[in-house]
């Protein structure tokens, strides 16, 4: 009896750690990278910014935008493929700051540092880039679904200055979520850490299941007893069936719970 009680309380703990670690209804649905340029919610919808990206590496799809808010500055960005402009050489994002006799072009994005995240502050979907070096910098670009506009590019600049942290903001039809499965260009094919553990799980059971069920047989067991620690097995379901129902009741005694203990009583021995 006291093993049959642990079973049920194990099986609560499993079943109330299930319920409140798997909810079905995060607050932040995250969108998951597939490339550079492209994401995925887990109900299957897209965030692609293919569409706005210049496929050649020359000239950026956003060239020399200056900042709204701080002057002496402008902001070349492709979202997609790499460009060159000055000094930025292979990049995805460049900072032109203006200067005599020359300007000053400073790297401050690279497409193989790309990273699709949420803001912290209001969970709205960005887009961060990094570069590493002497002189850290990160851009955070946040997307903004606007169904109006082809893409603005909104140029926030350097806050504060000298940081090396420089924010933006995309207004786009082309960050807003769509169903239709886009080409994508780096296409993430591997297995996540999760799925190869569930493989070798149930690897494990059919081999256990298998294995067990041909030597019982071996040994002339017949019907339920070829499955093997039978006994053992049907009292881990019951103690499942019987932790679901506690939960869902909680704790109350249903009227077959009542039968069944009457049936015991009735089956124990009269004392004369």
């Amino acid at each position: 009896m006291a093993d049959v009680t642990q079973l049920r309380f194990f099986t609560l703990v499993i079943l109330t750690c299930y319920v409140y670690s798997d909810d079905p209804h995060p607050i932040i649905d995250v969108c998951r990278q597939k490339s550079p340029c492209l994401c995925e919610y887990s109900n299957g919808d897209f965030v692609d910014l293919t569409s706005l990206s210049n496929d050649n590496d020359t000239e950026p799809r956003f060239k020399d935008i200056p900042s709204e808010i701080f002057g002496g500055a402008k902001y070349s960005w492709n979202p997609c493929h790499l460009f060159s402009e000055g000094e930025c050489a292979n990049v995805t994002m460049c900072e032109v700051i203006a200067g005599a006799p020359i300007p000053k072009y400073v790297p401050i994005g690279n497409m193989m540092n790309a990273k699709f995240d949420h803001n912290e502050v209001n969970g709205d979907l960005q887009l961060q880039y990094g570069i590493t070096g002497e002189e850290n910098r990160t851009a955070y670009l946040i997307l903004f679904c606007d169904k109006t506009q082809e893409g603005q590019f909104i140029v926030k600049g350097e806050e504060p200055a000298g940081s090396g942290k420089y924010y933006f903001e995309l207004h786009s039809k082309h960050t807003c979520r769509f169903t239709t499965s886009p080409t994508i260009s780096n296409p993430d094919s591997g297995l996540s850490a999760g799925s190869v553990i569930g493989i070798i799980i149930a690897c494990l059971i059919g081999v256990y299941l298998l294995g067990g069920m041909a030597y019982q047989k071996i040994n002339g067991a017949t019907g339920k007893e070829i499955i093997p620690n039978y006994p053992f097995w049907s009292a881990v379901g019951s103690s499942i069936k019987a932790g679901v129902v506690y939960v869902f009741t909680c704790g109350r005694k249903s009227e077959y719970d009542e039968i069944d203990e009457k049936q015991r009583i009735n089956q124990q021995p009269q004392q004369i």
